[in-house]
């Protein structure tokens, strides 16, 4: 686990005042600097690096967050080239299956935001091989984060203070990793998104300091006397039609059967598709989903396999009983969280938003794209397309979640 130092730019970065030396901030109150985002399609390094910077204004940032494509993130050099132009505060970021951003949904990018060092104090963490870290290497990253914070004079607690994870999305170790963060964040919001590679299931990264890592999670501590909120929306609700795991591979999150048949069989015959033409968007119009603590959780299909398996995102084991879903209006839904946070903290300076690459593939076989970019747009929302979403001790899928900034 490697733990940042506080930015050498700012150092005991003072959101809205001075500190008072215990942790609140005194003074007269400042007008809060806007959060930047942008967006580059450069394949040079130096081009790419050059033209995010100027627009993010680097230097007065606690923390740049790049969300990339993987082919440009891994472009040889690339990431030391952000490293050098972007890391004057903090660096992180991940691959993705698509980028978030006010224009819409982008593919081929690099997609950044960044927090001023003005009104945000942050610390980071890398917990490496999480498949196999266990709990204590993830409560040692929030007992250091938050060390480095009070540090710099900040408050953590749930009104000042919240948590953006990233992490390798194919350790299938998430559930563990937000169980364990968000037990020792207790009341601060832990948010955060699955690293993707365009739908390959092959590899995904997180950045860290001038790297790409896998098997790997980076953890983000912000603190901020500025209003934020956390959100999800989820558009999807149960149905009545039942189906029961009678077999699993747990640690792999693999279906083997349903019902007694094979699990690709018994699905397909479900929905009313040939086995053969099961794929990303049959899953994302038929979603399955597990009721847990009086709140029901969307379980996505990842892919079938040519043995009549089924792997998913989430955890999965034998004799949990699933129901089929139904898909709302995606827009409507969102666009209804969006507006209660919005009521929440005010007219938002940027929304920090992760969202299940099934929830844009329904949206793009929906024409749906547009009426999404006006969303994203007035909220100056910025994001990527994630293998699965956290929210708080849970990993989910089929959401949008993330943190408004007021």
């Amino acid at each position: 686990m490697t733990i940042d130092q506080p930015a050498a730019h700012g150092g005991a970065a003072q959101p809205g005042g001075a500190s008072d030396g215990a942790g609140g901030f005194v003074g007269a109150v400042t007008e809060p600097a806007i959060p930047r985002y942008a967006t580059t399609r450069r394949t040079d390094p130096a081009g790419a690096a050059d033209e995010l910077a100027a627009a993010l204004d680097a230097p007065a940032q606690a923390l740049v967050c790049v969300f990339g494509d993987p082919p440009l993130l891994r472009a040889d050099g690339m990431a030391a080239a952000l490293h050098a132009r972007l890391g004057a505060g903090m660096l992180v970021g991940c691959t993705t299956a698509g980028e978030l951003c006010p224009e819409g949904y982008a593919q081929g990018t690099l997609t950044a935001f960044a927090l001023p060092a003005s009104d945000y104090m942050v610390a980071t963490a890398l917990i490496e091989n999480v498949s196999r870290a266990g709990p204590e290497a993830a409560a040692q990253a929030v007992v250091d984060a938050e060390l480095r914070l009070r540090r710099m004079g900040a408050v953590i607690d749930s009104e000042h203070c919240f948590a953006l994870l990233l992490v390798d999305g194919t350790t299938r170790a998430e559930e563990e990793l937000c169980y364990a963060l968000q037990a020792a964040l207790g009341q601060v919001a832990l948010v955060g998104g699955s690293a993707a590679d365009r739908l390959e299931f092959a590899r995904t990264e997180v950045l860290y300091g001038g790297r790409l890592y896998d098997d790997a999670a980076v953890l983000v501590l912000v603190a901020t006397d500025r209003p934020f909120t956390v959100f999800r929306s989820q558009h999807i609700v149960a149905t009545g039609t039942k189906l029961v795991v009678t077999g699993a591979r747990a640690r792999e999150r693999v279906v083997t059967e349903i019902g007694g048949m094979p699990a690709a069989e018994a699905y397909a015959e479900l929905v009313g598709v040939p086995v053969e033409a099961l794929a990303p968007e049959v899953f994302a119009r038929h979603p399955l989903l597990v009721r847990m603590g009086g709140r029901w959780y969307v379980r996505a299909i990842q892919k079938a396999h040519a043995d009549g398996s089924l792997s998913v995102f989430c955890a999965i084991e034998s004799g949990l009983v699933l129901s089929l879903g139904r898909n709302l209006d995606m827009v409507a839904d969102l666009e209804r969280v969006l507006d209660e946070a919005r009521g929440r903290v005010g007219t938002p300076r940027l929304v920090i938003a992760t969202e299940c690459i099934l929830r844009r593939l329904e949206a793009e076989a929906l024409g749906l794209g547009p009426a999404l970019a006006r969303l994203f747009a007035r909220h100056r929302l910025v994001g990527f397309s994630t293998y699965g979403e956290q929210a708080g001790a849970v990993h989910v899928n089929q959401t949008c979640t993330g943190v408004m900034l007021g």
